[in-house]
This record gives C-alpha cells, sequence and structure tokens, in this order.
C-alpha cells in the first residue's frame, strides 16, 4: 500500500504533446500497439488534462513496482527471457517428440502449435496477479477523490488477463485507460485504439530538423515510425533501436526476427525459418511458430492474406519498416519500399489484401496498389493496359502507382491510374 502511495503522490511529468491521427475516444480504453509506437506518450496526455489528487497513474514496466507484487511477480516475469534462454539448451530434444513437418502457412495455426511454449502460467502466479490487483482496489476505496486509473505497460506475461478482467470490473471510475503490446487484450466495456508507428504525415509533424520534403522523405526512411525516434539524435538511432530488440526478445527470438527479413513482401514459411535454423542454433519448431505468434500478437510482424484465398500463403510485412537495417547491414530497397507502403495504408483501417496482379488491393476503397519506385509513367501505363481485365473484375476504380519521384495520370473504361511520388501518396490521406 506504501508503494501505490508513492506513485499516487508522484504522477509523471508530460509536456510537449504532439497530437496523432488516432486518440483517444472513450473514458475506458486500451491502446494496443507495437513497442516505439508512442502508447505512453498518449496515455500520458490523459493524465496532463486531470487533477493531480484525482489520477493514478502505474507503469507496469517499472522496476520500482516490483516491490507492490506479493511475491515478487513482476521480478519473476522479468525473468521470462533468462529462462526462456537456458531453455533452448534442451530445445534439441524438444524437437525430437516434433511432428509438425509440414508447413504452417495458416498464420492461425501458429497458436495452436505454440501452446506448449507460450501456455506456462500456472495457479501461484494468477495468484499473485489477483493480489495485485486487490492492493489497487484497495488503495482506490481508501482514497475516493481518485476517479481516473491509467495502467501503463500492462502484459500478459506479468500478469494474467484473466484477474484484470476481475479486477476492471469492480470498479467505477471515470476513467479507465491502459495501454499494452497485447492486440488481444479486450476487456467488456472498453473500447480498443490501436496506435501505429509514425505516418510519413506524423512524422512530418515530430520531426523538427528538415524542411525541405526530399529531406523528410530521406530521413523517414533512414530512422523509421518509432515515436521517439525524431527525439533522438539520427547517429544514435540505430542504438537505441538495438537496445529495444535485446530488452524485450531473447537471443533465439531475435535470430528468428533476422529470419523473417527474407519474407518481407513475399509469401512466408515458418518452416523454411526453422530448417535455416536448425544448422546454426538447437530450436524445435515449436520455439519458432511460437515466437511468430508472439510476434503478431504483439504487432511486430503482419501478415496479409491473397484475396479471396485465405488458405493461401501469407506475406510478411513488419510494423516497424526499418527493420532491415536495425538487424543486418543488407539492403534491399524494393522491399523495404513495399513495406513503407504497407505501413502507410494501415493508417486508413481498411482490410487490405494482395492478388496476383497487385501488391494491394483494398477493396472497400475499390482501390488497387502497385509499388513501382523506379520506372517512368509510360512503362507504368503499359502495365496498366495489361492488368485492366483483373482490375474490372476486382472491381477496382482507382490504381495508385506509387513511384519515388514519377508522375502521371491515364483513364481507360472508367478506371483511373494515378503515378504518384511517395510523398504525394502519403499525404493524401
Amino acid at each position: 500500500m506504501n508503494d501505490l502511495k508513492f506513485f499516487y503522490e508522484n504522477p509523471p511529468e508530460f509536456m510537449g504533446f504532439i497530437p496523432r491521427k488516432r486518440d483517444i475516444g472513450s473514458p475506458k480504453t486500451i491502446i494496443y500497439g507495437v513497442l516505439n509506437s508512442g502508447k505512453s506518450a498518449v496515455l500520458k496526455n490523459e493524465i496532463s488534462e486531470l487533477k493531480k489528487d484525482e489520477i493514478l497513474y502505474l507503469n507496469l514496466a517499472d522496476l520500482r513496482l516490483e516491490e507492490a507484487v506479493a511475491s515478487d511477480a513482476i521480478f519473476a516475469a522479468r525473468n521470462s527471457a533468462d529462462n526462456t534462454k537456458a531453455s533452448e539448451v534442451n530445445e534439441n530434444e524438444i524437437s525430437r517428440e516434433t511432428t509438425l513437418d509440414a508447413d504452417i502457412s495458416d498464420i492461425d495455426e501458429f497458436y495452436c502449435a505454440a501452446i506448449k511454449n507460450t501456455d506456462t502460467k500456472n495457479a501461484s502466479a494468477k495468484n499473485r496477479s489477483e493480489n495485485f490487483f486487490r492492493e489497487i482496489k484497495e488503495f482506490l476505496a481508501a482514497n475516493e477523490q481518485i476517479s481516473s486509473l491509467f495502467l501503463d505497460n500492462f502484459s500478459s506475461a506479468d500478469f494474467e488477463i484473466s484477474s484484470l478482467q476481475s479486477f476492471a470490473r469492480g470498479l467505477n471510475l471515470k476513467r479507465f485507460i491502459i495501454s499494452t503490446r497485447d492486440r488481444e487484450l479486450v476487456l467488456p466495456g472498453f473500447e480498443r485504439l490501436e496506435l501505429l508507428p509514425l505516418s510519413f504525415e506524423e512524422f512530418i509533424a515530430f520531426d523538427k530538423r528538415h524542411n525541405e520534403i526530399n529531406s523528410m522523405i530521406s530521413a523517414f526512411l533512414a530512422q523509421g515510425g518509432g515515436a521517439k525516434n525524431p527525439f533522438i539524435a539520427p547517429a544514435e538511432i540505430l542504438e537505441f533501436e538495438q537496445e529495444l530488440l535485446t530488452a524485450n526478445f531473447s537471443r533465439t527470438e531475435i535470430l528468428i526476427l533476422k529470419e523473417c527479413l527474407g519474407f518481407v513482401h513475399t509469401a512466408f514459411s515458418a518452416n523454411k525459418i526453422y530448417t535455416a535454423l536448425k544448422p546454426r542454433i538447437k530450436i524445435s519448431k515449436d520455439a519458432v511458430y511460437g515466437t511468430i505468434a508472439k510476434l503478431e500478437r504483439e504487432n511486430f510482424i503482419r501478415f496479409l492474406s491473397r484475396a479471396g484465398e485465405p488458405a493461401r500463403a501469407k506475406k510478411l510485412y513488419f510494423s516497424h519498416f526499418n527493420m532491415r537495417e536495425i538487424l543486418t547491414s543488407k539492403k534491399d530497397f524494393s522491399k523495404k519500399f513495399a513495406n513503407v507502403l504497407f505501413c502507410e495504408l494501415l493508417g486508413l483501417s481498411t482490410p487490405i489484401f494482395y492478388t496476383k496482379e497487385l501488391d494491394f488491393y483494398l477493396p472497400t476503397l475499390k482501390m488497387g496498389v502497385l509499388v513501382i519506385p523506379f520506372s517512368d509513367a509510360d512503362i507504368i501505363f503499359l502495365k496498366f493496359r495489361k492488368i485492366l481485365s483483373a482490375l474490372k473484375r476486382l472491381g477496382v476504380t482507382s490504381l495508385k502507382v506509387v513511384s519515388m519521384a514519377n508522375s502521371g495520370r491515364l483513364e481507360i473504361e472508367g478506371i483511373r491510374c494515378d503515378v504518384l511520388p511517395f510523398h504525394e501518396f502519403a499525404l493524401s490521406f
């Protein structure tokens, strides 16, 4: 109780918030998104609008909060990465028992394959979670002036979701805001707000070091969409991003991340990742599938289905499009540029697919997108004519071809093809 009193009396100070395209719209909201997407900043901005004595803010990733949790629940969770590393020594034995020889192309099946690796919580962990939330409830009852609760950085690796659900049901607060990387966290009566990394438009608002459009584009492509990146010296961004990865993922998980780079903007195969890693490290298929499931659940990687063919292999993209530069010295601008555009399209909050003819297909907008960074407009228009019948079949009325610098327009039979420089495309939504 004394620990909670300390945090109540010392709320975070937060100034200079830059508005995002997406914002909290309900007093009960779960903000979810990938690491370094700005979730905490949006949450803390809500706090800055309230009186100090009305709020209780708890950063569940704060090491000082360990003292407030019975039986060191958070501390035990903090050691999970080390336990994972230790268990990797025996993963070759696990792999002998594994019978998953077929490739898993349907990402939903990853969760079934990953159960043995992810479902490790026991009754004692649940008790620790319940004890922690009971302490918060008792503190709120003893301090009736508190009308707003903010839980930052909630993780199901640290706390039982069922304990949080029970805790939330018994509260009568004006505001209850939670931030998490877990896209599957759902609470009755709570709205969910997905916060993405910075779009190009948001990056322009955040970045104060460039005032010419070409230099802004270069900076965006180099620095990525991390919400903290514009406030870090460019020479220090790489080290900062690598430290984030090593602090949140085990060595094996980072090796799997590196293998994922080879599947950006192309059909994904978890089995190929396992095959590539098996000769180099001791690893089981379960470990690969479990890590892929974790990375998707925490919004780190995303999968794109083929339109009308959900059973076909999905394409992979990173929520942070500069991941290749963070993890390797090898460059592939075409794949990176496609990943950039995918991230921009995510901001439209509409279903996205791919087809044989289109890199991205947005049926609700009747729009198709092609990623062709360097070809001139005349060559692009030849391709437009070749796929015209497919566009009609898909119901596409607007084809956007995104380039680095070229532009042009051609309309045939009611379907318009616009060749757009990246900045015009990104700023048009």
